[in-house]
């Protein structure tokens, strides 16, 4: 029995020791804790500067994203105010209309100007009202195009380009039709009539046939 007491006792006190020894390795520990926390501020800080960088780039790709679209629209729309311009040139070379500042034309273009008012007798009036046909609808095409297009400061400088040929193709009309009425055209003037107010409605002038039509 006392033996037995004896080896409890001694286990008691070995345990006691191990504890004690515990205590004493766990000295210091505060620091090594404070050693990490340290560290994983420091991480953290890294960590933060890398997300702000990432936002930064980010945004810098947005910016370029965005002023790549802002470019392809504006080359589109220049090719748009290109095409238009093209068009509408071809339009006042088709009718010989002559810019002040244009030094293509001479006297022979004096000369092969074919205005419905000075046709030539080698047009017949049906020729004379397919060719205004044609530069009615390419006119219409020009406008058409304009109006789906968004603002732009050169579209301004055509209108007055625009409003010359819109005054010379109504002139046209207006010869055409006292044309068409003329006592000593032959039995197809009614059919070319009737193409020629087609052509003043196309053009929104219908009203005005009527009233030439009246005034004839």
């Amino acid at each position: 029995m006392q033996d037995l007491s004896k080896e409890l006792f001694d286990l008691v006190n070995n345990e006691y020791e191990d504890f004690l020894t515990v205590g004493s390795t766990l000295k210091g520990g505060d620091d090594r804790i404070e050693e990490v926390r340290v560290g994983v501020l420091g991480f953290r800080r890294e960590v933060e500067s890398v997300k702000d960088a990432v936002k930064v780039r980010g945004s810098e790709v947005r910016d370029l994203v965005g002023q790549r679209r802002e470019t392809r629209t504006q080359i589109a729309l220049g090719r748009q105010l290109l095409v238009v311009d093209e068009r509408l040139a071809e339009l006042e070379t088709r009718m010989h209309i002559r810019s002040r500042d244009d030094e293509h034309f001479d006297d022979d273009d004096e000369d092969e100007e074919d205005d419905v008012s000075e046709a030539s007798d080698s047009n017949t009036q049906s020729a004379v009202v397919a060719r205004l046909g044609a530069h009615i609808r390419l006119y219409l095409e020009v406008r058409q195009t304009i109006s789906s297009m968004a603002e732009h400061p050169f579209l301004d400088t055509l209108e007055t380009r625009l409003s010359n040929v819109r005054n010379i193709l109504s002139m046209d009309l207006a010869a055409a039709l006292k044309q068409a009425r003329a006592p000593d055209k032959d039995r197809d003037s009614s059919a070319t009539l009737l193409k020629v107010v087609e052509l003043y409605r196309q053009l929104g002038e219908g009203k005005e046939a009527i009233r030439i039509l009246k005034a004839s």
